[in-house]
């Protein structure tokens, strides 16, 4: 009996660990050329919707004054991939210039180097 409790018990804690998986790292880009990715910064926005609709710049349509966007973030920025849904991740966006923020960003404006 002991020895059934005791491979219960171990079973049990490696099922409940399995859905613990290692986040994907990236870093975020902003889109077009060299000069778009150095002076275009990235927009993590609240809402998954929001994100999906957002623009190569955020200067267009004036969208860094969106009640939508919660934070701002260079290119480069190290981003931990948490879900994806569909073209849009949400993602925990930080580096050490700025504590952080959670949101959602476009797929595509995510690099693997």
């Amino acid at each position: 009996m002991r020895k059934r409790f005791g491979f219960t018990l171990i079973v049990g804690s490696l099922l409940v660990a399995l859905p613990v998986m290692a986040a994907e790292r990236y870093e975020l880009r902003a889109p077009g050329g060299v000069g778009a990715a150095t002076s275009n910064e990235v927009g993590v926005w609240k809402t998954a919707k929001t994100a999906r609709g957002a623009r190569s710049s955020l200067a267009i349509g004036n969208q860094f004054m969106s009640p939508n966007l919660e934070c701002i973030v260079r290119p480069g920025t190290k981003a931990e991939v948490i879900k994806r849904e569909g073209s849009v991740a949400y993602v925990r966006a930080s580096n050490a210039a700025f504590g952080g923020c959670k949101g959602f960003v476009k797929t595509e404006f995510l690099s693997a180097n």
